[in-house]
């Protein structure tokens, strides 16, 4: 699902001025984020490092008949030179690697940034209902039973994510909380995210 925040990214990108050149780390689902930019006219390239999210994203591309130029790739070591993109993002994605490695990320992500380049990242929130479940593996890290599989987790205390943003602006900052109704046999769920839009410098 696209969140609001990544919109009101878009709608940052829109008032600049740079190529309309976007990267999107963790590109793969069955609906890709990166749609709404092409819609748009931006030129879009993606990584993901799932070869079964890969192969959803492509059969979407196949449906609407267009190319987003999702391959294959880590964005730990993301396959692009210095100053490559006006834009890049990641919805949904970083937060499922340690902080250490998001650490990593983060630093390439602003590395193929241009100057005065636009970054959206999201994370996990501890108020979310999932943190404290499952195998701790590290310091607000946790594994989780989920979609039939293990799958890491990272969460973090508000404005603990300002530490990756070293060279960037934050331009805008905001907690979402989403809840999920409530049955007998389930109790409430409750999503969490720290959202975070900046520039680089």
């Amino acid at each position: 699902m696209v969140g609001m925040t990544l919109l009101l990214f878009l709608r940052f990108c829109e008032d600049s001025k740079l190529e309309r050149k976007i990267l999107d780390c963790g590109a793969g689902g069955r609906m890709p984020p990166l749609y709404i930019f092409h819609m748009f006219g931006y030129k879009t390239q993606g990584v993901d490092i799932s070869e079964e999210q890969i192969r959803k994203a492509r059969a979407f591309c196949e449906e609407k008949g267009v190319d987003l130029g999702i391959k294959k790739g880590d964005m730990r070591h993301l396959p692009f030179e210095d100053s490559s993109f006006g834009f890049t993002y990641s919805h949904d994605t970083i937060c499922h690697m340690t902080k250490k490695e998001i650490a990593i990320a983060m630093g390439e992500m602003k590395r193929v940034l241009k100057k005065d380049g636009l970054l959206y990242v999201n994370f996990f929130s501890t108020e979310d209902s999932r943190f404290g479940e499952g195998e701790k593996v590290g310091d607000g890290e946790f594994v989780h039973d989920e979609h039939g599989g293990k799958e890491l987790h990272s969460y973090f205390k508000d404005d603990e994510p300002d530490r990756f943003f070293v060279g960037l602006e934050i331009l805008a900052k905001q907690k979402r909380v989403l809840e999920t109704s409530a049955t007998e046999s389930e109790k409430k769920k409750v999503r969490a995210y720290l959202d975070y839009i900046a520039r680089k410098k």
